[in-house]
Formats: C-alpha cells, sequence, structure tokens
C-alpha cells in the first residue's frame, strides 16, 4: 500500500484523466478539513489520491456540488477511519455512493434536484443505475481499487499501478508510446500489428491521448 501514496501524477495529468478543470482539483483539497493531512504545493498526487479525484469528477460531472462531496467523503471517512474512502472496496459495499443523492440537507436540495434529473437525461433512471455506471469504471483487489477504466468499460484505456509505473495504457502499452507512433507516420493498423494488440485498442489510446490526431479515422469501441 505505500506505493500507492507516492507522488506520481501531476494536477494537469489528473485532471486530463478524470474529465475536469485542473482548478476543480485544487477547489477540492481546499474544501479539506485542517486535520486532514494535505499534499505539499507543486508535489504530484499519488495513485490514492488521483482514484479519489476520479470519483469527485464523477459525482461532480453529475451536478453534486463540490461543498456536498467534501461533507459526504469526511463523514465515511471517520466511519471507516481513512483518508480515502472512496478508494476501499467497503464504499462500494455499503452503497455510501447513496448518501450523495439522498440524504437530505436544505444547503443543497436545489443542486441535488439538478443532479437527479441531468442523470436522468443521460439515460440512469434510477439510484442503482447511476451507482453501475460509476463502478463499473473500477476494479477492486485487496480492498481497494488497483484498475481505473477511464473512459467506462468500453475503451481500452486503463490506469493500473502495477503496470508501467500507473500511466494510462492499452493492453499494457503506455497511450503515450501508441500516440508518439502515430504522430510520426505510422497507421493504427502498422501499430496493432507491432503490439499484437487489435485496431481497436489503438484508436481507444489515440482518441484517450487526442482526438484530433485521428482527423476522422476514430472508430466505435
Amino acid at each position: 500500500m505505500d506505493r500507492l501514496r507516492l507522488p506520481a501524477y501531476r494536477v494537469s495529468d489528473a485532471a486530463k484523466y478524470a474529465g475536469i478543470h485542473h482548478n476543480a482539483i485544487y477547489a477540492w483539497e481546499r474544501t479539506a478539513s485542517p486535520d486532514v493531512p494535505r499534499r505539499a504545493p507543486y508535489t504530484r498526487l499519488s495513485y490514492l489520491e488521483l482514484i479519489e479525484i476520479a470519483f469527485v469528477a464523477f459525482f461532480k460531472n453529475v451536478g453534486i456540488p463540490l461543498r456536498r462531496i467534501r461533507d459526504t467523503h469526511d463523514q465515511i471517512a471517520d466511519y471507516m477511519e481513512t483518508d480515502y474512502p472512496f478508494v476501499s472496496r467497503q464504499f462500494k459495499t455499503e452503497r455510501f455512493s447513496y448518501r450523495l443523492l439522498t440524504e437530505q440537507d436544505e444547503r443543497y436540495l436545489p443542486e441535488l434536484s439538478a443532479a437527479v434529473a441531468l442523470y436522468e437525461s443521460n439515460g440512469l433512471s434510477s439510484q442503482d443505475e447511476w451507482a453501475a455506471e460509476l463502478f463499473s469504471r473500477f476494479d477492486y483487489e485487496y480492498e481497494v481499487v488497483v484498475r481505473w477504466r477511464l473512459r467506462g468499460r468500453a475503451p481500452q484505456v486503463v490506469i493500473d499501478p502495477r503496470i508501467s509505473f500507473g500511466v494510462p495504457t492499452v493492453k499494457g502499452i503506455p497511450t503515450q508510446v501508441i500516440a508518439g507512433r502515430y504522430e510520426v507516420g505510422e497507421t493504427p493498423a502498422e501499430i496493432a500489428s507491432d503490439f499484437v494488440i487489435s485496431e481497436t485498442a489503438v484508436l481507444d489510446a489515440l482518441k484517450f491521448e487526442n482526438p484530433t490526431h485521428l482527423n476522422g479515422q476514430i472508430k466505435a469501441s
């Protein structure tokens, strides 16, 4: 577990991976209570902090206020006696995520109503579907998240701290390596052949790194 706490990810990269603005990460950190360990200025995020940001981004992107996320996070952290409750399997199995939508708090009712409307507009008609969509992105071992599927279950880009030092990969190959090969003129088919992976995996990597590189070649995963 100690290596999961080592600084490894720049804030700008964490923001890209999670699909939020980097200022949202700083805002999330500022909401922490004074007695919670804080990341030192200009240092990188650990893997555990990165996965926490992945959860925060999901909740924020469906419209749940950041202060509400922090309040719920800290309540669960106290109960579980951990600084990283979102990373734990217990957060999933004990259905703590439902608190973000169901606990009544007059401070947040207008925003929560908007959040429910937003996830329903995205085809998630119940809290169970909402939770299933969230947790489909994470694989667990040893009671913690060990693999993050950055764009959901179908695309093949994952972060696994045990593979390539935790950078985004497809089939164990860093997405940056695939993008670099494409940028010097190799075709997705050539790259796929060299690495013995599917062309779909190559395209997933390219789409993740920079969709504008593909000039309309992106295929559905």
